[in-house]
């Protein structure tokens, strides 16, 4: 019975898990963050590969 109140307890105030959950979170953040600015970075290359593509392209024409 002493094992029980202990962990019922334990689930109502655990600053450790709700730290664990924040660190989590921020991790899962941190790691969007990253996923956005290599998509950003990758949209920005290929958007400015083709802008500079497109005097190739009608020069050729001529």
């Amino acid at each position: 019975m002493r094992s029980l109140e202990f962990g019922v307890r334990n689930e109502q105030d655990n600053p450790s898990r709700d730290a664990t959950r924040r660190r989590e979170e921020s991790l899962g953040a941190r790691r969007w963050a990253l996923v956005n600015r290599f998509l950003v970075c990758l949209f920005i290359s290929v958007l400015s590969s083709l802008l500079l593509s497109l005097p190739l392209l009608y020069s050729c024409d001529a």
